[in-house]
């Protein structure tokens, strides 16, 4: 397979940030976003305006490879182009779109793909309190019953958000997994946490070639 650059006009992209929705082909609608993410790398459209285009069109996209593909963009946006100040400003609002989503979805793989990407880039104090609540079972996520890996994700992405609380909500998750599989030891289908240490290290910009949001 081989890998080009097509490089978008000007009217092009502007039509692309507004009306891709409205482009009925999913085919053509994924060549599309691919090829606005692609200008973005190559700093022809920003990734604040990228990102503001993702987030308008995320609700109405009905097709789960493009919706799968427009939750990975939104999420290399936010975590490696955004500062910490415009992230910090963005995540009630990207968290808020993903947990109304997660509501309507009608189907699994849906709601999987939206909770994922919630469970990813919940930041704010109500959405890491919403993750916590969900990990001790006091919530459940709607129409999605967690499975014991997406359980240990979970604690994972606790224990970074919480770094005071990291080693108590790891041995708690091994405790909990211990007792489920009732032989000490953790299921074969869950992969262990990174080292308890690697919890210490606070978040971090990891600048790459699309340009900064600032």
């Amino acid at each position: 397979m081989s890998y080009g650059y097509f490089k978008l006009d000007n009217e092009s992209r502007a039509y692309f940030l507004t009306k891709i929705p409205q482009i009925q082909d999913p085919l053509l609608r994924g060549a599309a976003w691919m090829a606005l993410f692609e200008d973005c790398l190559h700093q022809r459209v920003t990734p604040a305006v990228l990102l503001e285009a993702i987030l308008k069109a995320l609700p109405t996209e009905q097709e789960p490879l493009n919706r799968q593909q427009l939750l990975s963009y939104l999420q290399t946006l936010y975590w490696r182009f955004s500062s910490d100040t415009v992230r910090a400003d963005l995540a009630p609002r990207v968290e808020e779109l993903l947990w109304h989503l997660l509501e309507k979805a009608d189907n699994g793989g849906a709601r999987t793909a939206y909770y994922n990407a919630y469970e990813s880039m919940a930041i704010s104090e109500a959405g890491v309190n919403r993750l916590r609540v969900i990990w001790e079972g006091k919530v459940a996520v709607p129409g999605l019953p967690l499975s014991e890996a997406q359980h240990l994700d979970l604690a994972c992405e606790l224990a970074i958000r919480l770094p005071a609380e990291a080693v108590t909500i790891l041995d708690q998750e091994t405790t909990n997994l211990k007792i489920q599989t009732g032989n000490g030891g953790l299921p074969s289908s869950v992969r262990p946490c990174p080292p308890k240490k690697w919890f210490a290290i606070p978040f971090s910009n990891a600048p790459g070639p699309c340009q900064s949001l600032h």
